[in-house]
């Protein structure tokens, strides 16, 4: 069986592995609004929620304006699920809603008034297949400013084109809530081989993080669509901190919402694996 180290895949994996902000609304031109829609939704009972709200000034300090009063329903085989608003701009599927690997899901929204020049937008998904994660490992590394944390993983990845997602939980906190600390990367360096230890999370005591011996920590391995996993490398590589004097201005990342719409809808498979840290 083929193997790969950590060391060669956490330097491919560093290349895709950079900061974002949650907030969508990086719109400059304030004479235009768009539709935002953000969810996702996973192998796993939910409930599943799907966010809509609109771009907003990019230097206001209001909240981000949300759309209410939608309809919003989940397409998939034949059938056709609504999606109550449970709070403003909050759509969610019913608690024992769960996605399966292999169909296609179409996100359809019909708005109560035009935004963006439509009063409709949708989205398609397939749920992919992702990979079973075999075990976890934590190592320790000291450097000369900061030490920190690297958590491993093993498990075999299957042949064919896939990508991953990373999130992963302290002793049952999760550590990775937001966009800005979310892991993603394709295989295409190393499509259909054993992942023999690769470097998938860190926490670092600059951001104030630290892993004591005998905490458990969670991976949770997510399967995702190739393009999803080059649309959170854009978001990053648009909204990292850049020198202001010769960076451009930030500009809107398209992802796979229709018409001038902004934002992702992802069906994703997740799997989890467990470790406890003994240095």
């Amino acid at each position: 069986m083929k193997r790969i180290s950590h060391s060669l895949i956490l330097l491919l994996i560093a290349l895709s592995f950079a900061a974002c902000t949650e907030k969508m609304d990086i719109e400059l031109d304030e004479s235009y609004t768009r539709v935002v829609a953000e969810g996702m939704i996973t192998n796993e009972p939910g409930p599943h929620l799907i966010r809509l709200t609109t771009t907003a000034p990019y230097f206001s300090n209001q909240p981000v304006p949300v759309i209410s009063g939608a309809k919003v329903y989940l397409v998939f085989d034949g059938d056709s699920l609504l999606l109550p608003e449970t709070s403003a701009g909050n759509y969610t599927t019913p608690g024992n809603f769960a996605g399966e690997v292999g169909t296609t899901y179409r996100l359809s929204i019909h708005l109560q008034e035009a935004i963006g020049g439509s009063d409709y937008y949708y989205a398609i998904s397939t749920l992919p297949r992702g990979m079973k994660p075999d075990s976890a490992r934590v190592n320790f590394k000291e450097g000369l400013r900061n030490d920190f944390w690297e958590i491993l993983l093993y498990g075999q990845e299957p042949l064919g084109e896939d990508a991953y997602m990373i999130r992963y939980f302290q002793n049952g906190v999760l550590e990775t809530d937001s966009l800005i600390e979310w892991n993603s990367f394709d295989d295409r360096f190393f499509d259909g081989l054993y992942l023999n230890g690769v470097t998938v999370a860190f926490a670092s005591q600059r951001r104030g993080q630290q892993i004591n011996p005998g905490d458990t920590i969670v991976l949770e391995v997510y399967g995702i669509e190739r393009w999803f996993s080059d649309y959170l490398a854009f978001m990053q590589r648009e909204l990292f901190p850049q020198t202001p004097l010769f960076s451009p201005s930030p500009s809107n990342v398209k992802g796979n919402i229709s018409g001038t719409a902004l934002g992702y809808f992802e069906a994703a498979t997740v799997k989890r694996v467990a470790t406890i840290y003994r240095p």
